[in-house]
């Protein structure tokens, strides 16, 4: 695994419990079964497998033992560090941590990210304070994300198909490499960023 990969893999695992950490203090732990990738199941990947374990209602510690299973049959290290960060995701949510408290944890066991991490701790905290705040900032997310489908929509309409995987591609890796360049710098990837990535 080479260090863009493990960036990667590492960042995926924190995106998503920090989502679902998110979505667990609003909505229990039921709601989780949604977010369940079955296939992903068949391939024996420890996040949707510690997901099914919380929606089946199993103990923290059979939890634990299991995704232990996965830390220890990690064949190098990289691995085997993704798989202890993916056990403490998956019992942070199961214990309905504070989303930005739970990145910072999970940020604690790599040598980068630590501005990202803190930036969504402070912001977490500044959200307990004023909920109102946090209101006003998925708003103008959800605006961005609005006018990107929008732009998708055009696309087809225009040309009479629907946008190809290549297309698809290129704008994650857009976006990818705008939070590299900017994580780089110690910036975070900001709401104005992912718009002008969007209309590019």
């Amino acid at each position: 695994m080479n260090q863009n990969e493990y960036f990667d893999a590492y960042n995926a695992i924190e995106i998503r419990a920090y989502m679902l950490a998110g979505k667990v203090r609003l909505h229990g732990l039921a709601s989780l079964n949604a977010d369940i990738d079955r296939e992903q199941i068949m391939q024996k990947n420890p996040f949707d497998i510690g997901l099914q374990l919380i929606c089946l209602e199993k103990d923290t510690e059979t939890v634990a033992i299991i995704m232990d299973g996965f830390i220890n049959l990690a064949k190098d290290p990289e691995q085997k560090t993704l798989n202890q960060i993916t056990k403490e995701a998956i019992l942070g949510i199961q214990s309905g941590i504070n989303p930005g408290l739970l990145v910072k944890k999970l940020n604690s066991h790599v040598p980068f990210g630590k501005e990202d991490a803190q930036f969504i701790y402070d912001k977490e905290m500044e959200y307990l304070k004023n909920p109102e705040a946090q209101k006003k900032e998925l708003a103008e997310a959800e605006e961005v994300f609005s006018k990107i489908q929008k732009q998708v929509k055009n696309k087809v309409t225009a040309e009479g198909g629907t946008l190809s995987i290549d297309e698809i591609d290129a704008l994650l890796n857009a976006y990818k490499e705008k939070a590299r360049d900017l994580q780089s710098q110690g910036k975070t990837l900001t709401i104005d960023d992912l718009r002008k990535i969007a209309e590019a």
